[in-house]
């Protein structure tokens, strides 16, 4: 039986073969031809898939296969039988026997070895000449066509390897055409309600004046965020971004604080927020690039940062600090240096229905700017400035890093407003703002930060105000590990600082000026809640003419407490606490016999539940409710709605998804 396994084997690969090789049949004159006769009158090879033989006819490669794949297996069918029919006649032991073995030489062994001889069938001697013939021809038509085969593997692994490449082909043009034209964006549903508690009025943290129920003050807003960017010529893109919804009109403006929300957010409105060809240009022979159009651009919080205008919402166009505005940059980033330089023009940035949405603003009177409820706003020792809105600006700024330890940087700002401003410092048409910062990371453990920025008023290049307008922190922080960090500063804000950013705010006093003091904070990651606190214990400056500005005497402590726990995967759950504290004393501010306010203790007190949970991973849903306490303490400049207390609290869901 062993020499029948090589020519089976040999069948397999003659199938393999012939599938690739049969087109047609075999010429008449062909010695292959009386080959294939052969093993079609035994039974072996059949012709076509039912069963016919249509002579000269050619035959398909799938037909020919069909027809050796049966060959092959008929082969293996009479190779078994004639296997079995040995197995049961000869080759299986005889069943046992109880008696004891026979003698060596025995007449009766004999006798049975020759009646299982004469079980095996008289043809057996045939059948086995007949497959030896089978096997013999299908060996000769495997050498004849063995050289085909031989090509056929070249020409299948040539294929195989055209494959491989016009796949990759494939695969790249596919790359290319997603870089080609981009197409990505955001829509952001946003409801949200506000009500006054104990019959009383508030204001909350965006400035806006509240009372009476909640479903009497609800409001929805909508906006789609759509963002197309296409390679329009080698290594030159288009980039644009279009606004469309009523949440513009909500807020009224991007940049400045509105004293009421747009009581029509029915209004659908559209703002064309950036649109600008980016080209590569080289500088001092290394490769930047040159945005033209409608850009979007900020600098640093003290220099160029547009403010958040809406604290109850995530919106990553509005919190990131960009405005946009309509003129050029260039930027250059490599290891050793950063560099951008900008012109710009901004009364132009606007949405159909709202003028200004987009307004530069600097230097000033706070009452003016990014203080919406500050008490600035009512009391009558404000800080007398003047307001310089920008019409044109150009500005520049320089990072060097010396590897991950040193990086120093330098920003220039200048303002145009196109007309004279009457301001307490005489006429002005101009803003420059300008600063530097510098950093020092020693280790992973410490880092060491400083940052000075100051704006000058100016009048056709001649300064009207360069005292007391500056600002000026320190920090150093010590990170133990990656998940927990803690860090101690200083702060200097002078009374008539106020350029065009954005550096945070004290309750809902947003830039807050005319204070100084140490701030200190912590974060911190526990497992799956993340923890951050920090204070600011300041005082003012006394700097500002009384009675406007802080004197010294008076104070502040400003409390925030987050914490944040991730309960379940989509699930996260949070906590935070504002609180700020006044003390307000100097008797050049608060003194009721010069008639001015009366000193006191004024408190602001917000506390806030929130709730995120992740539909997909484009798809959050995010509700928050806050509680806001107001206690005025006496002190009638800080009664904002006329009442020396305000209780009310503000719900807002925010459903937001990307493409």
């Amino acid at each position: 039986m062993n020499r029948l396994v090589p020519p089976v084997v040999f069948l397999v690969v003659l199938w393999t073969c012939a599938v690739a090789l049969a087109q047609q049949d075999v010429p008449s004159g062909h010695w292959a031809y009386d080959a294939v006769q052969s093993l079609m009158r035994e039974g072996i090879l059949k012709g076509y898939p039912d069963g016919s033989f249509r002579g000269q006819k050619p035959v398909t490669r799938y037909e020919f296969a069909v027809a050796l794949r049966d060959a092959l297996q008929e082969m293996r069918n009479r190779v078994n039988a004639l296997r079995d029919e040995w197995r049961q006649r000869i080759l299986l032991p005889p069943p046992p026997v109880i008696t004891p073995p026979p003698p060596a030489v025995d007449a009766v062994a004999v006798d049975a070895d020759r009646e299982k001889l004469k079980q095996i069938p008289e043809d057996t001697a045939q059948r086995l000449l007949r497959l030896e013939e089978q096997m013999r021809i299908l060996n000769q038509l495997l050498e004849e066509f063995g050289r085909d085969l031989q090509t056929i593997g070249e020409d299948v692994r040539r294929l195989r390897r055209e494959l491989s490449g016009a796949q990759s082909q494939v695969r790249s043009l596919e790359q290319q055409l997603r870089q080609r034209v981009r197409v990505s964006g955001t829509v952001d549903l946003v409801g949200r309600g506000a009500h006054g508690i104990d019959h009383k009025g508030f204001v909350d943290q965006n400035g806006y004046a509240s009372s009476g129920g909640l479903l009497n003050n609800a409001e929805v807003t909508h906006e789609l965020n759509l963002q197309v960017s296409a390679e329009v010529a080698p290594a030159i893109r288009a980039e644009a971004a279009l606004v469309a919804g009523n949440y513009l009109t909500y807020v009224r403006s991007a940049s400045h604080f509105a004293n009421a929300p747009q009581r029509s957010p029915g209004a659908t409105d559209f703002l064309l927020w950036k649109a600008g060809i980016r080209v590569p240009v080289s500088l001092f022979g290394r490769q930047g690039s040159l945005l033209v159009g409608r850009i979007e651009n900020r600098m640093t919080p003290l220099t160029l940062w547009r403010p958040d205008v809406d604290v109850y919402t995530l919106l990553p166009r509005y919190d990131g600090g960009y405005y946009s505005m309509d003129g050029l940059k260039f930027r250059l980033d490599t290891d050793l240096v950063s560099i951008m330089l900008y012109a710009a023009e901004h009364d132009t940035v606007n949405t159909n229905l709202l003028p200004d949405f987009m307004r530069v603003s600097a230097g000033n009177d706070a009452v003016n700017l990014f203080q919406p409820g500050n008490p600035l706003r009512q009391r009558p020792n404000r800080i007398p400035y003047g307001i310089v809105h920008a019409r044109h600006s150009a500005g520049a700024s320089a990072t060097v890093r010396l590897g991950n330890t040193v990086a120093v940087g330098a920003q220039f700002l200048t303002i145009d407003a196109g007309r004279d401003i009457p301001t307490a410092f005489g006429a002005v048409n101009g803003v420059n703002v300008w600063g530097w910062q510098a950093e020092y990371k020693p280790s992973d453990r410490w880092q060491f930060a400083a940052v000075y920025s100051q704006s000058d008023l100016v009048h056709h290049g001649d300064t009207r105000l360069n005292r007391d307008n500056w600002a000026f922190s320190a920090r150093v922080q010590y990170s133990p590990d990656e998940t927990t960090s803690l860090w101690l500063g200083y702060r200097d804000f002078r009374p008539y600082f106020a350029p065009p950013g954005y550096w945070g705010r004290i309750g809902y006093w947003h830039n807050p000026t005319d204070l100084r003091g140490i701030d200190a904070g912590y974060r911190a990651r526990i497992g799956s809640v993340a923890v951050d606190a920090r204070g600011g214990f300041y005082s003012g400056t006394g700097k500002a003419a009384p009675p406007a500005g802080f004197g010294s005497d008076d104070g502040v402590v400003h409390l925030a407490l987050n914490a944040q726990w991730r309960a379940r995967p989509r699930w996260r759950i949070g906590l935070s606490y504002e609180g700020a504290f006044w003390n307000l004393k100097d008797v050049q501010r608060f003194n009721p016999a010069a008639g001015l306010s009366a000193p006191g203790k004024p408190r602001e007190h917000y506390a806030t539940l929130s709730l995120w949970y992740d539909l997909s991973e484009d798809t959050v849903l995010r509700a928050l409710y806050q509680s806001v306490f107001y206690d005025a303490a006496g002190v009638t400049s800080y009664s904002l709605l006329g009442s020396n207390k305000e209780h009310g609290g503000v719900a807002v869901i925010q459903l937001s998804t990307a493409f």
